[in-house]
């Protein structure tokens, strides 16, 4: 389903686990709320303003930046003049003064990563009574630290390169750990495929992507645990962090006042610089 909005020029922009369902007479997936389904604007030169859910929303678009180009070795500047301010980031701007940004906009990887997300949310936090975790509290540790819902979290973008659950899924689980691990394989290396010639971004430089993170899952093992387990939650939610600094707003920057739109899910919008 995500493979035809992306064929069609089109990014969804706000895949969570609320949207996405299993129709279970025909076998298919199907993907619902296209509210902020937005077409692909070729080499556009404005930042998009980036919705969604903070669990389930990609590593760059939670930072607003493009994070898998090479980052070039940048000339220390001269001492005494230079155009280039404290402001600019190191390789991302020519001495000299001429900028090499380009402004962020979500593109079908975004979407891609989201399904991750709400793949791994899934597995940490289920439990299948049959064979239940042996490692709880390397579980609370991951869902405490990959979706506590801050904006400035890097821990998910390092999870997403290096994958490891150490132990902590129900014994059920445990064949799906090794099939995440190649999704986000794929899925990085299309990252950086896509962001090779930054800031000239290219989403579909890996025009396979989509198959490629699906063939991870065509296994037996895989395929029975999906149909076989029982899930029942372990939480709500992941607990607060200690420390963790203030939480943004719940509240959907794009949902107006009094709204009762998606009450059971927070939701955010990340303002973003036109």
């Amino acid at each position: 389903a995500l493979h035809w909005i992306h064929s069609a020029g089109w990014v969804h922009r706000d895949i969570s686990d609320g949207n996405l369902y299993y129709h279970k007479e025909r076998n298919i997936g199907l993907i619902g709320d296209l509210e902020y389904a937005k077409k692909v604007e070729i080499q556009s030169h404005r930042n998009v303003r980036a919705v969604g859910y903070p669990h389930f929303m990609a590593s760059e678009a939670i930072s607003d930046a493009y994070l898998f180009y090479p980052y070039p070795i940048t000339p220390k500047p001269p001492r005494a003049r230079s155009n280039c301010t404290n402001d600019h980031l190191p390789g991302r701007v020519h001495w000299g003064g001429r900028a090499c940004t380009s402004p962020f906009n979500h593109n079908a990887l975004h979407d891609i990563e989201s399904v991750w997300w709400v793949l791994v949310y899934t597995i940490l936090f289920n439990e299948d009574p049959a064979g239940p975790s042996q490692n709880t509290s390397t579980r609370q540790h991951l869902m405490n630290t990959l979706f506590d819902g801050q904006l400035n979290n890097t821990s998910r973008l390092y999870f997403l390169r290096n994958a490891q659950f150490n132990g902590c899924l129900p014994s059920s689980f445990s064949s799906l750990e090794p099939a995440l691990q190649e999704y986000a394989k794929h899925l990085t290396a299309a990252f950086s495929a896509a962001e090779k010639d930054y800031p000239i971004i290219q989403p579909l430089a890996t025009p396979q992507i989509h198959e490629d993170c699906i063939s991870a899952f065509y296994t037996e093992p895989i395929f029975e645990a999906i149909t076989n387990a029982e899930m029942t939650y372990v939480k709500i939610r992941a607990q607060d962090v200690p420390g963790s600094g203030q939480k943004r707003s719940g509240k959907h920057l794009d949902e107006p006042e009094g709204s009762q739109r998606k009450k059971s899910r927070r939701m955010l919008s990340v303002p973003m610089t036109d």
